[in-house]
Protein backbone atom coordinates (compact mmCIF):
# COMPACT_ATOMS: atom_id res chain seq x y z
CA UNK A 1 0.00 0.00 0.00
CA UNK A 2 0.87 3.87 -0.37
CA UNK A 3 1.16 5.61 2.41
CA UNK A 4 1.91 9.80 3.12
CA UNK A 5 1.87 11.75 6.01
CA UNK A 6 3.17 11.61 9.58
CA UNK A 7 2.57 8.17 11.70
CA UNK A 8 -0.65 8.81 13.23
CA UNK A 9 -1.97 10.09 9.29
CA UNK A 10 0.16 6.44 8.19
CA UNK A 11 -1.89 4.55 11.00
CA UNK A 12 -5.36 6.29 10.04
CA UNK A 13 -4.49 5.01 5.96
CA UNK A 14 -4.21 1.65 7.78
CA UNK A 15 -7.42 1.73 10.20
CA UNK A 16 -9.44 2.88 6.65
CA UNK A 17 -7.86 -0.56 4.71
CA UNK A 18 -9.41 -2.23 7.50
CA UNK A 19 -12.64 -0.54 7.35
CA UNK A 20 -13.25 -1.00 3.74
CA UNK A 21 -12.14 -4.52 3.74
CA UNK A 22 -8.47 -4.99 2.07
CA UNK A 23 -7.12 -5.88 5.33
CA UNK A 24 -9.06 -8.65 7.36
CA UNK A 25 -9.10 -10.02 11.04
CA UNK A 26 -6.25 -12.45 11.48
CA UNK A 27 -4.14 -11.49 8.56
CA UNK A 28 -0.42 -10.78 9.49
CA UNK A 29 1.21 -7.69 9.24
CA UNK A 30 4.32 -6.99 7.46
CA UNK A 31 6.93 -6.81 10.04
CA UNK A 32 8.05 -3.41 10.83
CA UNK A 33 11.45 -3.15 8.87
CA UNK A 34 9.56 -4.46 5.43
CA UNK A 35 6.83 -2.03 5.94
CA UNK A 36 8.96 0.81 6.12
CA UNK A 37 11.28 -0.41 3.42
CA UNK A 38 7.90 -0.99 1.40
CA UNK A 39 6.66 2.08 2.46
CA UNK A 40 9.80 4.32 1.62
CA UNK A 41 9.44 5.50 5.83
CA UNK A 42 12.06 5.79 8.14
CA UNK A 43 11.78 2.55 10.55
CA UNK A 44 11.68 4.66 13.56
CA UNK A 45 8.34 5.93 11.31
CA UNK A 46 7.04 2.37 11.44
CA UNK A 47 7.77 1.14 15.00
CA UNK A 48 5.50 4.32 15.78
CA UNK A 49 2.87 3.34 13.48
CA UNK A 50 2.35 0.13 15.29
CA UNK A 51 2.48 1.12 18.18
CA UNK A 52 -0.27 3.28 17.55
CA UNK A 53 -2.50 0.76 15.87
CA UNK A 54 -1.81 -1.42 19.18
CA UNK A 55 -2.69 1.46 21.27
CA UNK A 56 -6.48 1.89 19.52
CA UNK A 57 -6.70 -2.17 19.74
CA UNK A 58 -6.51 -2.71 15.76
CA UNK A 59 -3.32 -5.07 16.22
CA UNK A 60 -2.43 -7.44 18.39
CA UNK A 61 1.40 -8.25 18.87
CA UNK A 62 2.61 -11.92 19.69
CA UNK A 63 6.17 -12.50 20.77
CA UNK A 64 7.74 -15.32 17.65
CA UNK A 65 4.92 -14.61 15.62
CA UNK A 66 4.28 -10.87 14.20
CA UNK A 67 1.76 -8.49 14.34
CA UNK A 68 -2.00 -9.42 13.58
CA UNK A 69 -5.15 -7.45 12.76
CA UNK A 70 -7.50 -8.24 16.02
CA UNK A 71 -11.16 -9.45 15.68
CA UNK A 72 -13.56 -6.54 15.72
CA UNK A 73 -16.99 -5.22 14.24
CA UNK A 74 -15.94 -3.56 11.17
CA UNK A 75 -18.83 -1.49 11.44
CA UNK A 76 -18.11 0.60 14.08
CA UNK A 77 -17.75 4.17 13.47
CA UNK A 78 -15.14 4.38 16.41
CA UNK A 79 -13.18 1.55 15.37
CA UNK A 80 -9.16 2.55 15.35
CA UNK A 81 -9.94 5.95 16.82
CA UNK A 82 -7.30 7.56 18.62
CA UNK A 83 -7.62 7.16 22.40
CA UNK A 84 -9.08 10.32 24.52
CA UNK A 85 -6.12 10.99 26.04
CA UNK A 86 -5.74 13.97 28.36
CA UNK A 87 -4.04 17.11 26.87
CA UNK A 88 -0.95 17.54 28.70
CA UNK A 89 -0.20 20.90 29.26
CA UNK A 90 0.99 20.02 32.41
CA UNK A 91 4.46 18.51 31.84
CA UNK A 92 6.99 20.31 30.46
CA UNK A 93 8.58 18.98 27.31
CA UNK A 94 8.69 19.54 23.32
CA UNK A 95 9.03 16.57 20.77
CA UNK A 96 9.16 18.07 16.85
CA UNK A 97 8.14 16.55 14.20
CA UNK A 98 10.85 14.08 12.70
CA UNK A 99 13.24 14.65 15.34
CA UNK A 100 13.78 11.07 16.30
CA UNK A 101 14.66 10.71 12.29
CA UNK A 102 17.12 13.23 12.54
CA UNK A 103 18.70 12.10 15.77
CA UNK A 104 19.78 8.54 14.23
CA UNK A 105 23.21 9.94 12.85
CA UNK A 106 24.24 10.68 16.06
CA UNK A 107 23.77 7.02 16.62
CA UNK A 108 25.81 5.65 13.59
CA UNK A 109 29.08 4.88 15.58
CA UNK A 110 27.53 3.22 17.78
CA UNK A 111 27.07 -0.04 15.01
CA UNK A 112 30.90 -0.17 15.71
CA UNK A 113 30.78 -2.98 18.19
CA UNK A 114 34.21 -1.95 20.21
CA UNK A 115 32.69 1.65 20.20
CA UNK A 116 29.24 0.60 21.34
CA UNK A 117 31.32 -2.13 24.22
CA UNK A 118 33.17 1.17 25.59
CA UNK A 119 29.67 3.20 25.92
CA UNK A 120 27.96 0.29 27.58
CA UNK A 121 30.48 1.06 30.31
CA UNK A 122 30.48 3.26 33.18
CA UNK A 123 31.99 6.17 32.91
CA UNK A 124 34.01 8.97 34.78
CA UNK A 125 32.38 11.93 36.63
CA UNK A 126 34.39 14.23 34.82
CA UNK A 127 34.17 12.23 31.37
CA UNK A 128 36.54 12.94 28.90
CA UNK A 129 38.35 16.03 27.24
CA UNK A 130 36.02 15.76 23.86
CA UNK A 131 33.04 15.51 26.12
CA UNK A 132 33.59 18.25 28.27
CA UNK A 133 34.72 20.46 25.43
CA UNK A 134 31.61 19.71 24.21
CA UNK A 135 29.27 20.38 27.14
CA UNK A 136 30.89 23.60 28.04
CA UNK A 137 30.19 24.87 24.76
CA UNK A 138 26.23 24.86 25.43
CA UNK A 139 27.03 27.90 27.86
CA UNK A 140 28.82 29.62 25.89
CA UNK A 141 27.93 33.18 25.47
CA UNK A 142 29.78 35.72 23.27
CA UNK A 143 33.49 35.32 24.09
CA UNK A 144 33.24 33.56 27.11
CA UNK A 145 32.85 30.31 28.01
CA UNK A 146 33.37 27.87 31.31
CA UNK A 147 36.63 26.07 32.14
CA UNK A 148 35.85 22.62 30.51
CA UNK A 149 37.77 21.40 33.42
CA UNK A 150 35.17 22.25 35.77
CA UNK A 151 32.35 20.13 34.09
CA UNK A 152 31.01 17.05 35.56
CA UNK A 153 28.58 15.05 33.90
CA UNK A 154 25.19 13.82 35.62
CA UNK A 155 22.21 11.49 34.88
CA UNK A 156 19.97 14.65 34.36
CA UNK A 157 18.76 17.88 35.43
CA UNK A 158 17.58 16.81 38.60
CA UNK A 159 19.79 14.58 39.89
CA UNK A 160 22.37 17.63 39.30
CA UNK A 161 20.53 19.44 41.70
CA UNK A 162 20.41 16.86 44.11
CA UNK A 163 23.90 16.30 43.90
CA UNK A 164 24.87 19.95 44.17
CA UNK A 165 22.66 20.15 47.23
CA UNK A 166 23.77 17.44 49.09
CA UNK A 167 27.64 18.52 48.34
CA UNK A 168 27.21 22.36 49.97
CA UNK A 169 24.57 21.60 52.71
CA UNK A 170 23.83 18.89 55.12
CA UNK A 171 20.66 17.73 57.19
CA UNK A 172 19.21 20.67 59.50
CA UNK A 173 21.12 23.30 56.83
CA UNK A 174 19.18 26.20 55.51
CA UNK A 175 19.03 27.52 51.86
CA UNK A 176 17.19 29.59 50.04
CA UNK A 177 15.36 29.82 47.47
CA UNK A 178 12.29 31.62 45.29
CA UNK A 179 9.51 31.46 46.83
CA UNK A 180 7.90 29.78 43.95
CA UNK A 181 10.13 27.44 43.02
CA UNK A 182 10.09 23.67 40.79
CA UNK A 183 8.20 21.63 42.77
CA UNK A 184 11.19 18.49 42.24
CA UNK A 185 13.70 20.97 44.82
CA UNK A 186 10.44 20.58 47.63
CA UNK A 187 10.84 16.71 47.61
CA UNK A 188 15.09 16.80 47.04
CA UNK A 189 15.47 19.06 50.21
CA UNK A 190 12.97 17.02 52.27
CA UNK A 191 15.07 13.79 51.05
CA UNK A 192 18.37 15.50 52.15
CA UNK A 193 17.33 16.89 55.29
CA UNK A 194 17.46 20.42 54.11
CA UNK A 195 15.54 24.08 54.97
CA UNK A 196 14.26 25.83 52.13
CA UNK A 197 14.20 29.59 53.26
CA UNK A 198 11.68 30.95 50.53
CA UNK A 199 12.98 34.53 49.26
CA UNK A 200 10.94 36.92 48.22
CA UNK A 201 10.72 37.92 44.27
CA UNK A 202 10.04 40.92 42.06
CA UNK A 203 9.81 41.89 38.62
CA UNK A 204 13.57 41.71 38.20
CA UNK A 205 13.99 38.72 39.98
CA UNK A 206 15.10 36.97 43.35
CA UNK A 207 14.97 39.99 45.50
CA UNK A 208 18.59 40.50 47.22
CA UNK A 209 17.79 42.56 49.63
CA UNK A 210 15.47 40.07 51.32
CA UNK A 211 17.96 37.27 50.75
CA UNK A 212 20.83 39.26 52.70
CA UNK A 213 18.01 39.68 55.58
CA UNK A 214 17.44 36.17 55.45
CA UNK A 215 20.91 35.84 55.55
CA UNK A 216 22.00 38.24 58.53
CA UNK A 217 19.19 36.71 60.53
CA UNK A 218 21.06 32.93 60.33
CA UNK A 219 23.51 32.05 57.74
CA UNK A 220 22.64 30.43 54.68
CA UNK A 221 24.42 27.30 53.11
CA UNK A 222 23.69 28.35 49.09
CA UNK A 223 21.60 29.32 47.17
CA UNK A 224 18.96 28.27 44.43
CA UNK A 225 17.05 30.03 41.49
CA UNK A 226 16.20 30.18 38.53
CA UNK A 227 17.27 33.23 36.71
CA UNK A 228 16.34 32.27 32.64
CA UNK A 229 12.49 31.48 32.12
CA UNK A 230 12.03 30.96 35.69
CA UNK A 231 9.49 28.16 36.44
CA UNK A 232 6.61 28.48 37.35
CA UNK A 233 6.42 32.52 36.37
CA UNK A 234 8.27 32.63 32.99
CA UNK A 235 10.14 35.71 33.87
CA UNK A 236 14.03 36.48 33.02
CA UNK A 237 15.94 38.54 36.11
CA UNK A 238 17.44 41.34 34.84
CA UNK A 239 21.66 41.90 34.07
CA UNK A 240 21.82 44.40 37.27
CA UNK A 241 20.18 41.81 39.47
CA UNK A 242 22.50 38.90 38.23
CA UNK A 243 25.06 41.65 39.01
CA UNK A 244 24.10 42.46 42.32
CA UNK A 245 23.18 38.63 43.20
CA UNK A 246 26.63 38.17 42.36
CA UNK A 247 28.17 40.99 44.46
CA UNK A 248 25.89 39.32 47.60
CA UNK A 249 27.62 35.69 46.56
CA UNK A 250 31.23 37.23 46.51
CA UNK A 251 30.67 38.91 49.42
CA UNK A 252 28.90 35.97 51.51
CA UNK A 253 30.94 34.02 50.28
CA UNK A 254 27.95 31.00 49.75
CA UNK A 255 26.98 28.60 47.24
CA UNK A 256 24.58 29.32 44.19
CA UNK A 257 23.21 26.38 42.51
CA UNK A 258 21.88 28.35 39.39
CA UNK A 259 19.45 26.01 37.24
CA UNK A 260 19.39 26.83 33.53
CA UNK A 261 17.55 24.04 32.08
CA UNK A 262 15.37 26.53 30.06
CA UNK A 263 18.00 28.85 29.14
CA UNK A 264 18.50 27.89 25.81
CA UNK A 265 15.41 29.74 24.54
CA UNK A 266 17.21 32.84 26.24
CA UNK A 267 20.39 33.65 25.77
CA UNK A 268 21.97 34.89 29.02
CA UNK A 269 26.06 34.53 30.51
CA UNK A 270 25.08 32.47 33.91
CA UNK A 271 26.08 34.10 37.45
CA UNK A 272 29.25 31.47 37.38
CA UNK A 273 30.72 33.96 34.73
CA UNK A 274 30.75 36.72 37.44
CA UNK A 275 31.58 34.40 40.61
CA UNK A 276 33.04 30.72 39.23
CA UNK A 277 34.56 30.10 42.81
CA UNK A 278 31.27 30.46 44.23
CA UNK A 279 28.48 28.66 41.30
CA UNK A 280 27.35 25.48 40.26
CA UNK A 281 25.76 25.83 37.24
CA UNK A 282 23.01 22.87 36.38
CA UNK A 283 22.28 21.79 32.93
CA UNK A 284 20.67 19.07 30.97
CA UNK A 285 19.44 18.31 27.60
CA UNK A 286 15.78 17.31 28.64
CA UNK A 287 14.51 20.59 27.38
CA UNK A 288 17.00 20.64 24.64
CA UNK A 289 16.42 17.58 22.73
CA UNK A 290 14.18 14.98 24.98
CA UNK A 291 13.10 14.15 28.61
CA UNK A 292 14.28 10.67 27.89
CA UNK A 293 17.82 11.34 27.63
CA UNK A 294 18.93 10.82 31.09
CA UNK A 295 22.03 13.31 30.81
CA UNK A 296 23.14 16.71 32.13
CA UNK A 297 26.57 18.33 33.35
CA UNK A 298 27.18 20.86 36.00
CA UNK A 299 30.07 23.41 36.53
CA UNK A 300 31.48 23.10 39.76
CA UNK A 301 34.00 25.10 41.63
CA UNK A 302 37.52 23.36 42.20
CA UNK A 303 37.04 23.73 46.01
CA UNK A 304 33.72 21.19 45.89
CA UNK A 305 34.58 18.93 42.54
CA UNK A 306 35.26 15.89 45.57
CA UNK A 307 32.20 16.28 47.54
CA UNK A 308 30.10 16.56 43.97
CA UNK A 309 31.72 13.96 42.76
CA UNK A 310 31.07 11.94 46.03
CA UNK A 311 27.60 12.66 46.14
CA UNK A 312 27.30 11.80 42.55
CA UNK A 313 28.65 7.91 43.48
CA UNK A 314 26.67 7.76 46.42
CA UNK A 315 22.99 8.91 44.56
CA UNK A 316 23.71 6.84 41.36
CA UNK A 317 23.50 10.22 39.89
CA UNK A 318 26.70 9.90 37.18
CA UNK A 319 25.47 9.74 33.65
CA UNK A 320 25.88 6.11 31.66
CA UNK A 321 28.21 5.89 29.10
CA UNK A 322 25.26 4.99 26.62
CA UNK A 323 23.50 8.26 27.20
CA UNK A 324 27.28 9.91 27.27
CA UNK A 325 28.02 9.33 24.06
CA UNK A 326 25.21 9.85 22.30
CA UNK A 327 24.25 13.05 23.76
CA UNK A 328 27.97 14.39 23.10
CA UNK A 329 27.44 13.14 19.40
CA UNK A 330 24.42 15.24 18.99
CA UNK A 331 26.22 17.94 20.57
CA UNK A 332 29.33 18.01 18.17
CA UNK A 333 27.27 17.14 15.15
CA UNK A 334 25.27 19.85 15.45
CA UNK A 335 21.99 18.41 16.49
CA UNK A 336 21.58 19.97 19.83
CA UNK A 337 21.92 23.46 18.08
CA UNK A 338 19.37 22.77 15.36
CA UNK A 339 16.42 21.48 17.91
CA UNK A 340 17.88 24.92 19.79
CA UNK A 341 16.61 27.01 17.49
CA UNK A 342 13.63 25.22 16.13
CA UNK A 343 12.47 25.12 19.82
CA UNK A 344 13.01 29.07 20.15
CA UNK A 345 10.75 29.44 16.95
CA UNK A 346 8.10 26.86 17.80
CA UNK A 347 8.21 28.94 21.55
CA UNK A 348 7.59 32.07 20.04
CA UNK A 349 4.72 30.92 17.85
CA UNK A 350 3.06 29.06 20.46
CA UNK A 351 3.32 32.40 22.71
CA UNK A 352 1.73 34.37 19.80
CA UNK A 353 -1.16 32.00 20.00
CA UNK A 354 -1.18 32.49 24.06
CA UNK A 355 -1.71 35.82 23.40
CA UNK A 356 -4.21 35.67 21.21
CA UNK A 357 -6.68 33.35 22.83
CA UNK A 358 -6.22 34.56 26.69
CA UNK A 359 -5.22 38.31 26.02
CA UNK A 360 -7.44 39.68 28.09
CA UNK A 361 -6.32 38.09 30.75
CA UNK A 362 -3.46 39.09 33.33
CA UNK A 363 -0.39 36.85 32.43
CA UNK A 364 3.27 36.26 33.38
CA UNK A 365 5.20 34.81 31.07
CA UNK A 366 8.04 35.71 28.05
CA UNK A 367 7.62 35.77 24.08
CA UNK A 368 10.24 32.93 24.32
CA UNK A 369 8.81 30.78 27.57
CA UNK A 370 6.75 27.27 27.40
CA UNK A 371 5.35 28.34 29.56
CA UNK A 372 2.90 30.68 31.31
CA UNK A 373 1.09 31.98 34.83
CA UNK A 374 -2.08 33.05 34.38
CA UNK A 375 -4.11 35.24 37.06
CA UNK A 376 -7.92 33.78 37.62
CA UNK A 377 -10.46 35.92 37.83
CA UNK A 378 -13.20 36.44 40.05
CA UNK A 379 -14.03 33.98 42.73
CA UNK A 380 -12.45 30.71 41.36
CA UNK A 381 -9.87 28.94 43.43
CA UNK A 382 -6.96 27.41 41.62
CA UNK A 383 -7.49 23.33 42.54
CA UNK A 384 -11.24 24.17 41.58
CA UNK A 385 -10.62 25.55 38.06
CA UNK A 386 -7.68 22.78 37.54
CA UNK A 387 -10.14 20.54 38.21
CA UNK A 388 -13.17 21.81 36.16
CA UNK A 389 -10.38 21.71 33.62
CA UNK A 390 -9.25 18.19 34.39
CA UNK A 391 -12.99 17.15 33.93
CA UNK A 392 -13.08 18.38 30.17
CA UNK A 393 -10.12 16.92 29.12
CA UNK A 394 -7.14 18.99 29.90
CA UNK A 395 -4.13 18.92 32.11
CA UNK A 396 -2.87 22.21 33.81
CA UNK A 397 -1.22 22.79 37.15
CA UNK A 398 -2.37 24.84 40.53
CA UNK A 399 -0.44 27.70 42.29
CA UNK A 400 -0.32 25.47 45.22
CA UNK A 401 2.16 23.11 43.85
CA UNK A 402 4.94 25.70 43.24
CA UNK A 403 4.96 27.27 46.34
CA UNK A 404 7.84 26.82 49.50
CA UNK A 405 5.50 27.41 51.99
CA UNK A 406 3.21 24.75 52.92
CA UNK A 407 -0.44 26.26 52.98
CA UNK A 408 0.30 29.59 50.62
CA UNK A 409 -1.34 29.84 47.37
CA UNK A 410 -2.38 32.02 45.41
CA UNK A 411 -5.06 32.07 42.23
CA UNK A 412 -3.18 31.00 39.84
CA UNK A 413 -2.36 28.26 37.15
CA UNK A 414 0.86 27.16 35.51
CA UNK A 415 0.10 26.06 31.57
CA UNK A 416 3.11 24.26 29.39
CA UNK A 417 2.29 24.85 25.98
CA UNK A 418 5.36 22.74 24.84
CA UNK A 419 3.61 19.11 24.70
CA UNK A 420 0.29 19.56 23.06
CA UNK A 421 0.22 19.55 18.88
CA UNK A 422 -1.09 22.81 17.60
CA UNK A 423 -4.84 21.39 17.53
CA UNK A 424 -4.84 20.55 20.94
CA UNK A 425 -3.28 23.71 21.66
CA UNK A 426 -5.83 26.06 20.64
CA UNK A 427 -8.41 23.65 21.97
CA UNK A 428 -7.05 23.72 25.47
CA UNK A 429 -6.43 27.10 25.89
CA UNK A 430 -9.95 27.78 24.46
CA UNK A 431 -11.30 25.66 27.39
CA UNK A 432 -9.20 27.36 29.93
CA UNK A 433 -10.55 31.00 28.33
CA UNK A 434 -14.22 29.54 28.80
CA UNK A 435 -13.90 28.76 31.74
CA UNK A 436 -12.16 31.62 32.98
CA UNK A 437 -15.16 33.53 31.80
CA UNK A 438 -17.10 32.49 34.16
CA UNK A 439 -17.80 32.33 37.84
CA UNK A 440 -16.77 29.03 40.11
CA UNK A 441 -20.50 28.96 41.87
CA UNK A 442 -21.54 28.44 37.60
CA UNK A 443 -20.82 25.30 37.24
CA UNK A 444 -23.72 22.78 38.27
CA UNK A 445 -22.74 20.32 40.86
CA UNK A 446 -24.75 16.76 40.27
Amino acid sequence: MTVTGNYIEIADQIVDEIKRGHLKPGDKMLPQREFAYQTGIAASTASRVYAELVRRGVVVGEVGRGTFIRAFDHRSPELGEPAREPINMQFNFSVLEGQAEDMLSGLSNLQRPDILENAMLPIKADGDSRGRSAAASLLKFGDWMPNPDHILFTAGGRQGIAAAMSSIASPGDRLGIEYLTYPVIKGIAARLGINLVPIEMDEEGLSVDMLAREHASMPLKGIYFQPTLHNPLGTTMSEGRRQQLADFIGGAKIYVIEDVLYGFLKRYAPIGKLVPEYSLTVESLSKRLSPGLSFGFTVCPEELREGYIAALRTGGWIASGLSYATCINWIADGTVAKYEELRREEARERQKIVSDILGEFKIYTDPVSYHFWMELPGDWRAESFCAAVASRGVAISPASIFYVTPGAASNHIRVAIAPPNDTNLIKGLKLIRNLARTNENDLLIE
